[in-house]
């Protein structure tokens, strides 16, 4: 006789939670904490971009500066609200008090040594997990890139999309592997341009709403109630890089913006 499955709330779990803490990455990361805080065990946080000024200046480089701005200003967002105490990654494990790190390196001996999980999660992580890391943990670690895979792999898929005029905005949830954004996928869904909208509203209500749908994927796996399905080998896949003087070029002919004023204080606020 068929049993139904028992609700994670019956099941003892340990989760760990790897990210870049931004406030895009809180965004994802609230409604997980909300719901499963009393299972994450600690968050590794990443300070490959923050610790590495030369990176910095590589960035630059490789993108313009109209991106470089708004990626600036984002950050700066960010560190606002992280030294407010509020809307980050850093406020949500200190209101929980779950243990946390800092690596340059998450793959570090270290942790694949004593890590030992049911699932983990990666907020914008700006680090490759290698597959030592990934062997850790039974169910994987989750990962939820703004474009429906395996189309527009790579960075700041959104944000392409975005500047290309597209009349809507792709997340999906998939199971990490040591590929580019290669990992099975759970769930994808989309979400409309609104009239006005800037790049940093439409990515806000992005992760805002793939953050809730992460909720529901982790407790479908945890109660073995959910399969992924493979990505479609797709040749002609776009990988993209960092946007750069075409970005710049879509953006013009789009007519779209990176940020208004008010984005700014709401985000702030």
């Amino acid at each position: 006789m068929q049993t139904t499955p028992p609700s994670c709330d019956q099941i003892p779990v340990k989760m760990v939670v790897f990210a870049n803490d931004s406030y895009f990455s809180y965004l994802l990361a609230e409604p997980v904490f909300r719901e499963y805080h009393q299972y994450i065990d600690r968050v590794i946080f990443s300070r490959r971009t923050t610790s590495s000024g030369s990176r910095i200046l590589d960035i630059y480089r490789k993108s313009y500066p109209g991106y470089f701005f708004y990626r600036s200003l984002v950050e700066l967002i960010s560190r606002w609200n992280k030294f407010r105490g509020r809307k980050s990654i850093a406020q949500l494990a200190g209101q929980y008090s779950i243990a946390v790190s800092y690596e340059n390196d998450v793959n570090h001996s270290n942790y694949t040594e004593d890590l030992s999980a049911d699932i983990g999660c990666a907020f914008n992580l700006d680090q490759i997990i290698r597959a030592r890391l990934l062997g850790c943990f039974r169910h994987g670690v989750l990962n939820v890139h703004a474009s429906r895979l395996p189309d527009d792999k790579g960075i700041s898929p959104a944000l392409w999309a975005f500047a290309r005029g597209e009349d809507s905005i792709w997340s999906s949830i998939y199971r990490m592997d040591e590929g580019l954004d290669t990992g099975p996928v759970y769930q994808q869904f989309s979400m409309p341009v609104e009239t006005g909208d800037s790049a940093f509203a439409c990515y806000e209500k992005l992760c805002t709403a793939s953050g809730e749908k992460l909720v529901a994927t982790v407790k479908n796996i945890l109660e073995n109630d959910i399969e992924p399905a493979a990505q479609e080998n797709n040749p002609s896949s776009t990988v993209w890089s960092w946007p750069d003087r075409s970005h710049k070029e879509m953006m013009a002919s789009s007519g779209r913006s990176f940020i208004h004023l008010h984005d700014v204080i709401r985000a702030i606020k």
